[in-house]
């Protein structure tokens, strides 16, 4: 009911929330919940679709990964890391091949984002809290994590749509990607895939840029009409090696070289003793590789 709530008259709808940032907690959207996304950005907002951004998780530091949140990774949904205010991840934001791009938010030894704040001791800035809050305690200075990158992302979003209102949400995540500038250059992580985007597991495309988007917005152009395209493997009986990283490799024919991909699900059954041991990845006809889960903790 919350997801689709004024689907005809709330344009972008902003989710600071999700499953545990453990590393461990695997979760994702039960059936009904699924439908609500998928019928909002199919027939929210005149058809255009409700722009949905998603905090992309705050597990960095236990090896969490924004793939492993079943809402985040969801192909309706605009997942958003954290980065300080010098463009480099903040040390919570989960890497993921999920994310679209990384917005400003807190960092350890860097501003915390300054915004409203629930009155008196319910909020952040409360009595005797931190020295370096404003002295208006409506406000408060320590507001962080990728739940504060997200709104930031929800903002520049309405800023789209209130220069084009005919973008669809599918345009307006390719504007955001396609305007994105290229923040901490000299990552090694930054690679540049079939169609010529850059893209990183800790940034998506690269930290938002408001002004580029708006500019990119006002002459745009919608893209096409989305198709889908599903490929099976069933039966394949594959042993995956222990401690062995050349791994298995399964090759999936989708039967047509002429694809614009802009998301790929990918649905696999694995069968293992310790799941924290998996690495598994998505490898691209051009070589691109996207990492959808790699060795961490999880002894489930």
């Amino acid at each position: 009911n919350a997801t689709t709530y004024m689907n005809g008259e709330i344009d972008v709808k902003s989710n600071s929330w999700g499953p545990g940032d453990d590393g461990a907690d695997l979760s994702a959207p039960e059936p009904l919940m699924r439908a609500a996304l998928e019928t909002s950005v199919r027939t929210g907002r005149g058809g255009r679709g409700v722009v949905f951004t998603w905090a992309a998780g705050n597990g960095g530091d236990l090896d969490d990964n924004s793939n492993y949140d079943g809402y985040a990774n969801t192909p309706w949904v605009l997942a958003i890391g954290a980065a300080n205010s010098q463009g480099r991840q903040s040390w919570y934001s989960e890497d993921g091949a999920n994310l679209v791009v990384a917005a400003p938010s807190s960092d350890l030894g860097y501003e915390g984002m300054w915004t409203t704040d629930r009155s008196g001791d319910n909020g952040y800035n409360y009595a005797g809290g931190e020295p370096t809050e404003p002295g208006d305690r409506a406000y408060t200075s320590g507001f962080g994590g990728t739940s504060a990158a997200t709104p930031v992302a929800a903002g520049v979003c309405a800023l789209l749509l209130d220069v084009n209102t005919n973008l669809a949400w599918r345009d307006v995540r390719e504007i955001l990607l396609r305007s994105a500038q290229r923040n901490h250059s000299n990552d090694a992580d930054w690679s540049t895939n079939g169609a010529g985007f850059a893209f990183n597991h800790k940034y998506g495309a690269g930290l938002i840029h408001a002004s580029g988007a708006v500019t990119l917005a006002t002459g745009w152009t919608n893209l096409a009409v989305q198709t889908n395209v599903t490929g099976l493997i069933s039966n394949l009986a594959v042993a995956v090696p222990d401690n062995n990283f050349t791994g298995t490799n399964v090759s999936l024919d989708l039967g047509n070289s002429n694809l614009r991909v802009e998301s790929a699900l990918l649905h696999v059954g694995i069968s293992s003793p310790f799941r924290g041991d998996l690495d598994i990845r998505l490898v691209s006809p051009s070589g691109m590789t996207s990492i959808l889960a790699e060795r961490h903790g999880d002894a489930n």
